[in-house]
């Protein structure tokens, strides 16, 4: 077999990986957008490779620096099935026509700026999916087998395992994904991948040592008295919409219900994170143990009084004239 990176390799974004087998079957792990933008023109438009040559793409996960030129790749003649989790399905649902919708807003900026996909693309994206269970073994073609690991990171995320017998010996291939922390809020641990004889290794903080001195709800404790509790400010907090944005909403629950921190408005901004809200609630079964306790004790896991969702200009002004402390999640 032979492996190629077409993305994400000496930068973070792009993920997009080749293994063509003897069979001549030829597998796409990821299919990123490019947002570094480090050559001429936009790199996500053309691909280094035919696309009606691949015959499968495995999905670690729905954020769009791994999935999101998946529905230009369709466009552009793939007609293979996309394999990753469900939960990732649903994300993908809204994470691609979030997509087209800022494509559209940034060609209304940048005139003769190319389209990379549209909303008809993204439907026969859709149409080509098929979702596997972690742990679930399927077979890609005779002598070829795929299987999905935890990966941590976001909801239904994924490690990809591949055991492929080829020239009377077997090796098992792996993926690692985006890999989450252990303890994460919300999301289940990663689970190892045992016994490969190749990994393939995400590093985005490989070369880096993080020292922790507090757990991530007690940092936020302390950054909410510095600023929403000793003076009457607005607590900031950029967050992606999908996995960051509930950890946080997650966490200040459980800080409101605990009485860590007083009663202090939380203004979320964000349609997105509300569409991947709710799909956390639909797959409760791929939460981890924390969050499952608080479920079996009739809690819910986002939804609390403090909580403010901006969904119209009303809902907005009142978030921009509110002259207390605030918490805004955005």
């Amino acid at each position: 077999m032979r492996y190629i990176c077409w993305g994400a390799a000496r930068q973070v974004t792009g993920s997009m990986h080749l293994l063509e087998f003897n069979s001549g079957l030829k597998v796409l792990i990821d299919c990123g957008l490019d947002y570094e933008k480090k050559h001429d023109g936009d790199p996500n438009i053309r691909f280094p490779f035919e696309p009606t040559s691949i015959d499968a793409v495995v999905l670690t996960h729905a954020h769009i620096d791994h999935s999101g030129n998946i529905p230009n790749l369709v466009k552009q003649g793939f007609r293979g099935e996309v394999f990753c989790t469900e939960p990732t399905a649903y994300l993908l649902d809204k994470l691609w026509a979030d997509s087209v919708n800022i494509q559209n807003m940034e060609r209304k900026k940048r005139k003769g700026m190319s389209k990379i996909y549209g909303f008809k693309d993204v439907s026969d994206a859709m149409s080509q999916l098929l979702t596997l269970e972690f742990e679930q073994e399927f077979i890609l073609e005779e002598g070829i087998k795929l299987t999905f690991y935890p990966a941590g990171h976001i909801l239904g995320a994924a490690s990809v395992c591949f055991e492929v017998n080829e020239d009377q010996k077997t090796k098992k291939i792996g993926f690692s994904g985006d890999l989450g922390n252990y303890g994460a809020k919300l999301i289940v641990d990663p689970t190892a991948m045992s016994d490969l004889d190749v990994l393939i290794c995400e590093s985005t903080y490989g070369n880096r040592e993080h020292k922790v001195q507090r757990t991530p709800a007690e940092d936020l404790v302390q950054h909410i008295q510095n600023t929403c509790v000793k003076q009457e400010g607005k607590l900031i907090i950029p967050a992606f919409s999908v996995g960051r944005t509930q950890a946080i909403l997650f966490t200040l629950n459980q800080l409101f219900r605990s009485g860590q921190i007083p009663p202090i408005r939380v203004f979320a901004d964000s349609p997105l994170a509300f569409a991947s809200t709710n799909i956390h609630n639909r797959f409760q079964a791929y939460l981890n143990q924390e969050a499952q306790h608080e479920l079996s004790q009739g809690n819910a896991l986002f939804d609390f009084k403090e909580l403010n969702l901006i969904e119209d200009q009303e809902d907005l002004d009142d978030m921009e004239f509110h002259r207390g402390s605030s918490i805004v999640v955005s």
